[in-house]
């Protein structure tokens, strides 16, 4: 009898002793997730985690568009058990077109072996030097600033007949749709090009361009913008229609079905 009042005396103890058991507490956590960018310049990615032990390897994971390369990088950071990690993209000017979607991930793991992957996070980079507006029609997304509703909605119809022409004549569907960004001048649209060199910059102006499978850059107040719409989509259209892992379409070619339609 002693013996059960003893041990039912150093059963309490241990309940009471005992620290309380937390049920489906994550070993890691990840506080904050957050990006940030300046147009041609910069992508900063951050992220703050901790974790039960000491958190040892950090991995960023991102991807623009649709391209098929992945990039990953390793943010340099102290060991610990709870760490904030930063990675900033250095970016060249035309380096990543604006309307494109950007997604990335973080991995995070820890020295008892646990690994958190965070949900992907996509957002849309656009020149952030200007205050956009947009429509949409169609297989056609619109970007405009610093001009009226009236504005925008001359161009989306311009390019909405254009592509619905160009889609019966080469016998193909757009899959996703087209991003059409305009800019109001040479200057402003000159920054979101890729460099080619100060004399051609000077001597040559680029009235449209496909900077994308589906993002289409366009000079939208010059006097032929409807032609030049018509021309750069006919790109993006046979562009589909061609499209094959070993070549592309002849430029020859290319350019002339371009100057076609």
């Amino acid at each position: 009898m002693r013996g059960r009042f003893a041990l039912l005396v150093l059963v309490l103890v241990l309940f009471t002793v005992a620290p309380p058991l937390v049920l489906g507490q994550e070993p890691i956590t990840v506080t904050a997730n957050t990006y940030q960018y300046s147009f041609s310049e910069q992508i900063v990615f951050r992220l703050v985690a901790e974790s039960t032990s000491q958190i040892e390897a950090i991995t960023l994971t991102y991807r623009v568009g649709d391209e098929p390369v992945t990039n990953r990088a390793y943010p340099e950071f102290d060991p610990a058990k709870q760490v904030e990690a930063q990675y900033v993209w250095r970016l060249q000017r035309g380096e990543i077109p604006p309307g494109s979607d950007i997604e990335y991930f973080w991995r995070v793991e820890d020295a008892d072996g646990n690994v958190v992957e965070t949900e992907p996070i996509t957002f849309t980079y656009m020149d952030d030097r200007f205050t956009w507006q947009h429509l949409s029609e169609g297989k056609v997304i619109l970007y405009w600033y610093d001009a009226d509703q009236a504005f925008g909605q001359k161009l989306l119809d311009s390019a909405v007949n254009s592509l619905i022409r160009l889609e019966e004549n080469v016998g193909v569907e757009l899959e996703k749709p087209v991003k059409i960004i305009v800019y109001q001048s040479k200057a402003d649209m000159q920054e979101a090009l890729i460099s080619r060199g100060t004399i051609f910059e000077e001597r040559i102006i680029t009235l449209g361009t496909v900077v994308a499978p589906n993002i289409m850059l366009l000079h939208g107040t010059h006097a032929d913008v409807d032609r030049t719409i018509a021309h750069e989509l006919t790109h993006i259209v046979v562009g589909l229609a061609t499209e094959n892992p070993y070549a592309d379409i002849p430029a020859w070619l290319n350019e002339g079905l371009a100057m076609y339609n």
